[in-house]
């Protein structure tokens, strides 16, 4: 009678434990199907993450984009000249500007190397522009490299500024972004601004004061609409004359037209021009050159020429 009773505790233990051990095992399955899910959220999460950081890399990369040196050096002095010194300096703009005929924001990297000497006011600049959409900056879209003192990046066109020392001439020229010259100019040049309208037009004066047989050649006026279509007019007079009173000048038959002076530019707004789409309509301007307050040259844009002729190239006396 013992013996059963003995297996008859030890079956039913044996029945309890199978009943814990099975539910433990269920448990243990559901855990981990559980551990299997969430292995599988987080890794689908951090894919997502990894796209986003792909799409956002812009802002969300820490790396640098590019990084410039710069740097002072002074050159050894020679037996005669000392003082003298080099720089090299990478800085970097955002620039809002229209370049082929559409707006965007650019990043402008300047790499700027100046040699100069503290015995002379005047230095020698090299500077080179790399120019690149905001969001891809290391995609360069345009290069620049030109020997003056300061370039300024504009809608279409990019302007630059060499500074005379001493009894030098100032010297500004203007190109577009295939950098092909427009116009050149020792006097301010005059822009013009014409609203709701996509025909601009530029006018500069070179100073060339040489002597030719009975003749001296004043210089060079050029009325410029691009880089190809211009038109060159050449003076020439009995005398050599004092370039630093000579002044490139333009006037409007309409009231509605009015002239804004900044530092090395004259902006011309053209109020009356407004919305035109042929340049024939370019019409009531006059060109104005001016020796010591006194007008020796006027010339009328008729149809958008000067004189309203076809010529490319003039060649007029002044009477000086």
């Amino acid at each position: 009678m013992k013996v059963i009773l003995i297996l008859l505790i030890a079956l039913i233990n044996t029945s309890c434990n199978n009943s814990k051990l099975n539910e433990l095992n269920k448990r243990i399955s559901t855990l981990e199907k559980n551990n299997v899910t969430l292995i599988d959220s987080i890794q689908q999460y951090q894919k997502e993450l990894e796209k986003k950081k792909t799409k956002d890399t812009f802002w969300t990369n820490k790396e640098k984009y590019d990084e410039g040196t710069s740097y002072f050096k002074v050159i050894p002095h020679d037996s005669v000249f000392f003082g003298n010194y080099f720089t090299k300096e990478t800085t970097y703009s955002i620039k809002h500007i229209s370049l082929d005929d559409t707006n965007g924001v650019f990043i402008a990297k300047y790499i700027t190397e100046t040699k100069g000497s503290i015995q002379s006011e005047g230095t020698k600049k090299n500077i080179k522009i790399e120019l690149s959409h905001f969001d891809k900056p290391n995609n360069v879209l345009y290069n620049i490299e030109k020997e003056c003192h300061q370039i300024e990046l504009d809608n279409k066109i990019y302007k630059t500024y060499q500074f005379g020392c001493c009894l030098e001439k100032d010297t500004y020229e203007f190109y577009d972004y295939s950098n092909k010259s427009i116009v050149k100019s020792n006097l301010k040049i005059i822009s013009s601004l014409i609203p709701n309208s996509n025909i601009d037009f530029y006018v500069g004066y070179e100073i060339d004061q040489k002597e030719k047989n009975s003749d001296f050649y004043s210089g060079t006026l050029t009325f410029a609409y691009d880089n190809s279509d211009k038109f060159i007019i050449k003076t020439f007079g009995n005398k050599k004359h004092d370039w630093f009173n000579s002044e490139l000048d333009i006037i409007s038959n309409s009231k509605k037209d009015y002239k804004i002076e900044e530092d090395y530019e004259t902006v011309f707004n053209i109020l009356s021009l407004n919305e035109i789409r042929d340049k024939e309509k370019v019409n009531e301007i006059t060109l104005i050159l001016k020796i010591d307050d006194k007008i020796v040259l006027k010339i009328p844009i008729i149809n958008g020429k000067p004189f309203g002729k076809n010529d490319r190239i003039h060649k007029i006396k002044l009477e000086i």
